[in-house]
C-alpha cells in the first residue's frame, strides 16, 4: 500500500480532476478520455507475442478501421442478402407497371382430314392458321395505387438493405474496437507477468540469504501465477476477437491493428438528436413507407370493383391445302382478318374477395405503424440511456486514468523501497497487483467509452465514420 504522503496526494490529485470535470460539464466541453500518464494510443498496435497469440504475422499490412469496413462491404453475405431483397422488390414492381403496358399474344394450328372423308380423286385437306392479338388496358383503376405501393415498397427495401449494410459496419467498428481492447490487456498482463517473475527471483534470493520469511517468497509464486493465468486468458480473447473480425470482414486478421481513432459524438441535445434520429435513420424511413405502401395496396383492391375498359386489336390468317372445297367458310383461306374493339369487364360481385383483401391490407399497415411508433419511444428512450452512459464513461475514464498514475507511481516507489530493503515480497506483489488492475480498468473504460460514442452514432442513423452511407452501397445499384 502506499504510504500516507502519496495517498493523500492522489486523494487531492483526483478531487482536483473532479472539480474540473464539473466545471467541463457545465460549461458544455467536450472531455477528451485520456489522463495524464495514461496509457498512450498509438497509431499501429504491436502484434502480440506469437508464443500467446499463434498465426499472427508481424510483417503483415496493417488493418484500418476503413479498409476492415470496405472489406466486410464486399465479402459478407448480409450485402448479398441486402442485395437480393433490392431485386426481390424490383421484380415486384416491374408485376405491378405489368398491368400498363400491352399484352401480345400469338398462336397458331395445323389440322387435316383423313383420306376417306375426301371426294374421290382428292388430297385430304390441310389446314394452318395464325392469330395475333394486342391487348392494353385503357382504364384499369387499380393499377395505379398498385404501381404506387410497388414503387413504395421498393424504396423502403433500399432503406432496410442499406440498415443492414450499417448494422454490420457497427459490428465490425465494436470489433474493430474489441481486438484493440483485449491486445492491450494482453499487453498489461504481460508486463505484470514480466515484473512477477522478477519479484519470484528476488523473493527467492532475499528468503535464501534470511533477509525474508519463506512465505514472501510463497506468495510471489502465487501473484505470478496469477498473471500467467489472466495472460492466457487475454491471449486467448484476443484470438477470439481476430475470429469474430475475420468472420465478418471475410479476411484473415493476423497482422498489426491500426488503432482507430477517437469517435465523433454528433451532439449532446437530447431533443435535436431526436430530430436528427427521425430524419436520419432509414429503419424508421422504411417502416413509413411500408405503412403507405401497404394503403394503397388496401385502395388497390377496393378499386378492383370499378369497371375495366381495354383495346384489342388482332390480325388472323389460314392456309389450306389439298381438297379447295373444304376452303369455304367463316375464315375463307388466303383471306386475313382483321379485327379492332373495345372490351369493358364490370365485377359487380365477387363474393367479398376484394374487401377482404382491403381489410387485410388495412390492418397490415395498423401493425406497420404501431411498430414505427413503437421504434420511435425506444428511440427516445435509448437516446437519453446513452447520453447518460456516456456522461458516466467521460468521468470514468478521468478517474481511470488519474488511477493508473497512482498506482505507477506507487508500484515504482515499492520496488525502489525492495530494493533497499525497506518493503517486502508482499508489498511488491500488491503494487503490482494495483497498477495491472488500474490499467486494465482504463483498457476498459476507453473502450467504454468508444463504445457508447459508437452507440451515439447507431442510434441517430449515423455510420461508424462518416455521417452519411458511403458510396458504393448495394442500395446506390
Amino acid at each position: 500500500m502506499p504510504d500516507s504522503g502519496l495517498f493523500r496526494s492522489g486523494v487531492l490529485l483526483l478531487l482536483i480532476v473532479t472539480l474540473h470535470l464539473a466545471e467541463a460539464q457545465a460549461a458544455g466541453e467536450e472531455l477528451g478520455p485520456a489522463a495524464t500518464d495514461a496509457p498512450a494510443a498509438l497509431t499501429i498496435q504491436p502484434v502480440p507475442d506469437m508464443a500467446l497469440v499463434p498465426g499472427l504475422d508481424p510483417q503483415a499490412p496493417a488493418l484500418d478501421i476503413t479498409t476492415a469496413l470496405h472489406a466486410a462491404g464486399v465479402n459478407n453475405m448480409q450485402t448479398e442478402i441486402a442485395e437480393a431483397n433490392i431485386e426481390s422488390s424490383l421484380a415486384l414492381e416491374r408485376q405491378a407497371y405489368s398491368l400498363l403496358y400491352p399484352t401480345l399474344t400469338a398462336s397458331g394450328g395445323y389440322s387435316t382430314v383423313s383420306s376417306s372423308d375426301s371426294p374421290f380423286g382428292a388430297a385430304p385437306a390441310q389446314t394452318t392458321n395464325g392469330t395475333v392479338q394486342v391487348s392494353m388496358n385503357i382504364f384499369n383503376a387499380a393499377a395505379f395505387p398498385g404501381v404506387s405501393a410497388a414503387k413504395k415498397n421498393l424504396q423502403a427495401q433500399r432503406y432496410s438493405s442499406r440498415e443492414l449494410e450499417r448494422t454490420l459496419a457497427f459490428n465490425v467498428a465494436r470489433s474493430f474496437l474489441v481486438i484493440i481492447a483485449t491486445e492491450q490487456l494482453l499487453d498489461a498482463g504481460s508486463r505484470r507477468l514480466a515484473v512477477a517473475k522478477q519479484t519470484v527471483v528476488d523473493a527467492k534470493s532475499r528468503a535464501g540469504a534470511g533477509l525474508a520469511s519463506q512465505n514472501d517468497a510463497t506468495r510471489a509464486q502465487l501473484t505470478q501465477a496469477t498473471a500467467q493465468l489472466t495472460v492466457t486468458s487475454d491471449a486467448q480473447s484476443v484470438s477470439s476477437a481476430r475470429l469474430a473480425l475475420a468472420q465478418l470482414i471475410g479476411l484473415p486478421v493476423v497482422g498489426p491493428i491500426a488503432v482507430a481513432p477517437e469517435v465523433i459524438v454528433p451532439g449532446r441535445d437530447e431533443a435535436a438528436l431526436e430530430l436528427l434520429a427521425l430524419k436520419t435513420r432509414e429503419d424508421l424511413a422504411s417502416l413509413r413507407l411500408q405503412v403507405e405502401a401497404q394503403r394503397k395496396l388496401a385502395l388497390s383492391e377496393r378499386l378492383g370493383l370499378v369497371p375495366e375498359v381495354s383495346l384489342v386489336g388482332s390480325y388472323a390468317d389460314r392456309n389450306v391445302t389439298g381438297n379447295a372445297s373444304l376452303s369455304a367458310g367463316i375464315l375463307p383461306a388466303g383471306d386475313p382478318v382483321w379485327t379492332v374493339g373495345l372490351n369493358a369487364n364490370w365485377t359487380i360481385y365477387d363474393g367479398g374477395m376484394h374487401s377482404g383483401l382491403a381489410d387485410g391490407y388495412n390492418a397490415a399497415a395498423r401493425q406497420l405503424y404501431a411498430q414505427y411508433r413503437d421504434q420511435c419511444s425506444i428511440l427516445h428512450r435509448d437516446l437519453a440511456t446513452a447520453l447518460l452512459s456516456l456522461s458516466s464513461a467521460e468521468a470514468a475514464i478521468i478517474q481511470s486514468g488519474v488511477q493508473v498514475d497512482v498506482a505507477r507511481t506507487n508500484s515504482r516507489e515499492i520496488q525502489a523501497r525492495s530494493a533497499q530493503g525497506l518493503a517486502t515480497a508482499l508489498d511488491v506483489a500488491d503494487a503490482i497487483a494495483s497498477q495491472f488492475e488500474a490499467e486494465a480498468d482504463y483498457v476498459q473504460r476507453a473502450f467504454t467509452l468508444q463504445t457508447d460514442r459508437l452507440q451515439l452514432r447507431n442510434l441517430v442513423g449515423f455510420w461508424p465514420t462518416s455521417d452519411a452511407a458511403p458510396a458504393g452501397t448495394v442500395s446506390d445499384k
